[in-house]
């Protein structure tokens, strides 16, 4: 298929509807998952050598705080120990580093991300987007950009690559290139970003969607990407009937963090 052109270029007053709209919505359901989510790990991994497990339940208290309650200390960053940062089940993938870091950072402190991907891999450009993304004291709103767009995926999609893993990383570079323009006031990146919303809003299937909703505020924003995240809101909804308590915990922790940024593009709308 040929690549597909829209102007995305939204103004304040559309923005503050679309914010105002799913703003509600997606702080009822973290709160939701935030009261089911616990460490439930049948076995606790063994670290390796150099190498700290920490389970992504540390980060709860915190994530409540930044829903309004009593906030709750961050994990102790510790110290020359790499970290592994594990979900409900013990499960282990880097981007829950990234994760981790980001709302560590909103809290008012850091964790270190310590995955180190191969250089020039599509891992290795996902992981410097991040990083320039946590480079930043500040999360802000979005800058402007040239709205008109053309829809392209993040990272080109090889035949050996499976529909899953690939829409995975998609999603959570593109979760990593929205926060390093939103960290760096990069226009040129928020440009891409509205490119690579548009591309999956255009080809992926709902099948690959994933649970964990990366990426959630960004499809949110706009009524051209809107029903690629109504379609993680159900998929959100839907697992935590489904997955019970431990797999609440990774999507808990992304929905917080896209109510605090819908929040922040509502108070910017003025």
């Amino acid at each position: 298929m040929g690549q597909s052109r829209t102007n995305l270029s939204a103004s304040a007053d559309a923005l503050r509807t679309q914010c105002t709209r799913y703003l509600s919505m997606v702080g009822e359901l973290a709160e939701r998952a935030l009261g089911m989510a616990v460490d439930a790990s049948p076995h606790a991994p063994r670290p390796r050598e150099g190498e700290r497990i920490v389970s992504l339940a540390e980060l709860l208290p915190m994530a409540r705080g930044l829903m309004g309650d009593v906030p709750g200390d961050l994990p102790d960053p510790g110290g020359d120990e790499r970290v592994r940062w594990t979900d409900g089940l013990g499960h282990h993938r880097p981007s829950y580093g990234y994760l981790a870091a980001r709302l560590a950072l909103r809290g008012g402190g850091g964790v270190p991300v310590t995955h180190e991907p191969v250089a020039g891999t599509p891992d290795a450009r996902v992981h410097a987007d991040w990083v320039a993304a946590l480079g930043g004291p500040q999360v802000r709103s979005l800058p402007e950009f040239d709205g008109n767009v053309v829809a392209a995926p993040l990272i080109e999609q090889k035949p050996d690559d499976s529909p899953d893993d690939w829409t995975y990383r998609e999603l959570v570079g593109l979760h990593g290139l929205v926060a390093r323009a939103r960290a760096t006031g990069d226009g040129a990146a928020a440009h891409r970003a509205y490119s690579v919303a548009l591309h999956h809003v255009q080809h992926t299937q709902p099948d690959y969607t994933t649970y964990q909703p990366w990426a959630l505020a960004w499809f949110l924003r706009d009524p051209a990407t809107i029903t690629f995240g109504e379609q993680q809101l159900h998929d959100v909804a839907t697992h935590l009937s489904l997955e019970g308590r431990p797999g609440a915990l990774v999507p808990a922790l992304l929905l917080v963090d896209a109510w605090c940024d819908l929040k922040t593009d509502l108070e910017a709308c003025g």
